[in-house]
């Protein structure tokens, strides 16, 4: 049986690397806009919480090696 309409087609969600890679360009300022109507049709926000929160925690802890390694 088909669908009716285009609403009742169920996309597939982001997989990982497009939820990384879309955070990665919004962190940079460079989300396409096609990208970004994508994730908020296809993606989780708490998905993009995580991994955004994720990446800052990465970020802030190789800034405090990368600065306790130069102070040495």
């Amino acid at each position: 049986m088909q669908p009716k309409n285009d609403a009742d087609v169920e996309e597939p969600k982001l997989t990982f690397f497009q939820l990384l890679f879309s955070v990665l360009a919004a962190g940079l300022g460079v989300q396409s806009s096609s990208n970004r109507a994508r994730d908020f049709e296809r993606g989780n926000p708490i998905h993009f919480a995580l991994i955004g929160i994720t990446l800052t925690v990465l970020f802030v802890a190789l800034m405090i090696a990368l600065v306790g390694f130069v102070l040495q």
